[in-house]
């Protein structure tokens, strides 16, 4: 249970790391997804702001041509969200 705790810690300070990994969030997994398009998608906003205040890119798109806001707004049923 500890290393689960500590490899959680790990990700999370990687993930918080203000500029450091600035490139690693706008990378792209098969589908053109990032980190700040799967937390648009699931929540919980903060780590949306989160995301975007480290850099990422709210204008890439994803292979279906959609990007973070449009992903939200689909995933939540918004027609207006704002990142």
């Amino acid at each position: 249970m500890f290393s689960i705790t500590n490899k959680h810690q790990a990700a999370a300070e990687l993930l918080n790391a203000p500029t450091a990994a600035a490139g690693a969030l706008d990378m792209q997994n098969d589908t053109d997804h990032t980190a700040l398009m799967r937390a648009a998608q699931t929540g919980p906003y903060s780590v949306v702001d989160r995301r975007i205040t480290a850099g990422a890119k709210s204008e890439l798109m994803n292979n279906s041509g959609m990007t973070a806001l449009a992903l939200a707004c689909v995933a939540f049923g918004n027609t207006c969200i704002v990142l």
